[in-house]
């Protein structure tokens, strides 16, 4: 089994093959909200509204 492929644990008997390609899965695209945000709140209680400050930055160029 290579890198980009996953064996599902199913039952004896199943008649579906239990091995694929990562090339096969798709997005899955719901209408259920799954998380919800979570208000920024201080160690003293009182809400955030901006980050104190920036501990580390990254920036990268895609597609060029």
């Amino acid at each position: 089994m290579g890198k980009v492929t996953y064996k599902l644990k199913l039952p004896e008997g199943t008649r579906i093959y239990s091995t694929f390609h990562v090339s096969q899965l798709k997005k899955h695209v719901g209408t259920t909200i799954s998380s919800l945000a979570l208000p920024l709140v201080s160690p003293d209680e009182a809400f955030l509204k901006e980050p104190v400050r920036i501990l580390k930055r990254r920036m990268t160029n895609k597609g060029n």
